[in-house]
């Protein structure tokens, strides 16, 4: 599955490291991200570039897990499992924690 990303997505590195913008997208022969991210070491912004398949679009998959959260609830309502109703609700302390950063 191709990916498509746009200036300003918040995007990370599949091996792990800082939140990162898209700050630029390059199709040449293989497509790169240019992305800049705020480094506390050096105190200033840095810039850097990622093939495409080497990133992960953060926004999108905190709205795939938002999305997994709601249906779990509904699935509260129908009788869920202690399980399912459990992780529901880590999930929503998860994000509830992450808005307040």
């Amino acid at each position: 599955m191709s990916e498509e990303f746009k200036v300003g997505t918040t995007v990370r590195s599949k091996a792990g490291g800082p939140l990162m913008t898209v700050r630029a997208v390059s199709n040449t022969m293989s497509t790169w991200i240019e992305c800049q991210y705020w480094s506390e070491v050096n105190g200033q912004f840095v810039s850097t570039s990622f093939r495409l398949e080497e990133l992960v679009d953060v926004d999108q998959k905190e709205q795939t897990v938002r999305e997994l959260v709601e249906k779990l609830e509904n699935l509260k309502a129908k009788n869920a499992t202690s399980a399912q109703v459990d992780l529901a609700g880590m999930l929503k302390k998860y994000f509830a924690s992450k808005e307040v950063e």
